[in-house]
């Protein structure tokens, strides 16, 4: 696997925010077997997309493995949503390469609203099998 790192600090850095959208979007694409063309909603929840647990599991261990660090497992769980996703790994992920007043801007938080979607598609998977 290419390090997404070097990549985007290769990148120049008005377009790094855009860049690492690309790539972290690319890989729920992947998992959720959406067509590279198809619009994926970064405020709606990737469980009520479709995505598992495991998905998301093999999503962050995809993640850390390219960007070369530990992402928290509670920030793919407690707000599913990769508008959260991509602002944690911007800001306390990968800060070094978006120094402030440069990363993209901060999306509304929906906490309770991504909680409240990710408990339900819990327990949709709990009583499915």
């Amino acid at each position: 696997m290419s390090s997404w790192v070097d990549e985007l600090a290769a990148t120049p850095l008005a377009e790094r925010a855009r860049f690492l959208e690309q790539m972290v979007v690319g890989e729920f694409k992947v998992w959720l077997l959406m067509e590279p063309s198809d619009e994926f909603p970064l405020e709606q929840s990737y469980f009520e997309l479709g995505l598992t647990s495991l998905g998301a599991t093999e999503i962050k261990e995809t993640l850390e493995a390219r960007l070369g660090q530990p992402v928290q497992s509670a920030t793919l769980f407690n707000n599913p949503t990769a508008a959260h996703l991509l602002k944690h790994l911007r800001e306390e992920v990968l800060a070094e390469h978006f120094p402030t007043g440069t990363a993209a801007p901060a999306t509304p938080d929906s906490s309770a609203e991504s909680r409240r979607a990710l408990v339900g598609s819990l327990l949709d998977e709990l009583y499915q099998n």
